[in-house]
């Protein structure tokens, strides 16, 4: 199962960023709001914790199941359930929708993508608010870094390696401690920041935006890391 060896540790290695939740409040509506990809479902509870109506979903059984024990413990009433980010099939049913975490690459091909940006724009209602994040493509493809930066905290290490296999990138997560020893690896398909402005565009998104991550800073393709949009339902 897709990040097995990390749920029990991904609070740990991913806490809440408290500027990435200021720019999703900043730029979703009030109402009711998907969280794709949610993984524990952080951000999830946390916008629930500011009035929003959320409903989130993930692939990993184990994510869900904390998700929702987290859920219970802060007493705010979200829908979880276990779904492939790729058979969301709603029509019309969100004021906004995000998905973060670099989480669109897990698709196998760019078609794929391209359904799943179709499937977003038929689940929201007239006017909804998309929010992608994923990383530089574009300058990780032109650099091709071996690894992207490790996180360490305390005695847990975490580490993510990239080899180049095109179309694909092989991505290995490893995971380490005094008790723990594990790794994980799965394919990427890297999704340029043109690439992804086309599909949205191709679907009929409008008002897109581009961001140097989650700041008010322009997306800058030579020196961003991160890249987010913003795009409306036209």
């Amino acid at each position: 199962m897709l990040y097995q060896h990390l749920s029990s540790h991904y609070d740990i290695v991913f806490p809440l960023q408290e500027k990435t939740l200021a720019f999703l409040e900043s730029h979703l509506p009030m109402g009711r709001i998907l969280d794709l990809a949610c993984g524990t479902g952080t951000y999830a509870l946390a916008l629930a914790s500011k009035g929003y109506l959320m409903e989130a979903s993930d692939l990993s059984e184990d994510m869900i199941a904390y998700a929702i024990k987290k859920s219970r413990q802060s007493k705010h009433d979200i829908t979880f359930h276990v779904q492939d980010m790729r058979d969301l099939d709603s029509t019309s049913t969100y004021d906004g929708i995000y998905i973060i975490g670099n989480s669109l690459v897990h698709v196998e091909s760019l078609s794929q993508a391209k359904a799943l940006i179709k499937h977003m724009y038929q689940a929201l209602l007239p006017s909804g608010i998309l929010i992608i994040q994923i990383l530089n493509y574009t300058k990780i493809l032109k650099e091709l870094p071996p690894t992207l930066p490790g996180i360490v905290v305390g005695d847990l290490h975490f580490s993510r390696i990239y080899r180049y296999i095109p179309p694909y990138i092989e991505f290995e997560t490893s995971l380490s401690s005094p008790d723990i020893q594990s790794s994980e690896r799965m394919k990427l398909w890297p999704i340029t920041h043109e690439q992804l402005i086309h599909l949205l565009t191709d679907e009929h998104f409008c008002d897109i935006v581009c961001f140097d991550g989650f700041s008010k800073a322009p997306f800058q393709v030579e020196q961003s890391f991160q890249f987010v949009i913003k795009a409306k339902k036209g």
